[in-house]
This record gives C-alpha cells, sequence and structure tokens, in this order.
C-alpha cells in the first residue's frame, strides 16, 4: 500500500468522512505530511506523494445559501 493511502486510511481510522478531511488538508486543521503535495479546486481535492508519485483525489461538495431580500 502506497503511504498516500496509507495516510487517508490511517484518517478514516480515526473517524474523519472524506469531507472532513478535505476541508482539515485544505484549513491546516489536519497536518500534511512533508512529502505529501495537495491541490484543491471547487468540488474535490487531489494529494499527491511528491517523492515517490502515486495520488488520491475524492470529491465533495460544497453548498451555500444567502438570501439577501427583505422579504
Amino acid at each position: 500500500m502506497s503511504r498516500i493511502n496509507s495516510f487517508f486510511k490511517t484518517l478514516r481510522a480515526e473517524g474523519l468522512t472524506n469531507n472532513e478531511m478535505c476541508a482539515g488538508l485544505g484549513s491546516g486543521e489536519i497536518e500534511q505530511p512533508e512529502w505529501m503535495s495537495i491541490s484543491e479546486n471547487t468540488d474535490h481535492i487531489k494529494a499527491w506523494d511528491s517523492a515517490n508519485g502515486g495520488s488520491s483525489q475524492m470529491g465533495f461538495v460544497y453548498i451555500a445559501y444567502q438570501d439577501d431580500s427583505d422579504e
């Protein structure tokens, strides 16, 4: 198993969902290993092993609603 898969498997074992992992990596609440690089998009996050290759991509959905009307 690649160390990138092992990293995410450990987080899942701690009870984190994919959404929580994506949010935590994006906000810095989850410390990413020095060998890991991440890129974020509006609907997914991609993490890869910058030293050995291999990657993992997770999709997520975020819906925000704001109503500024006076009604």
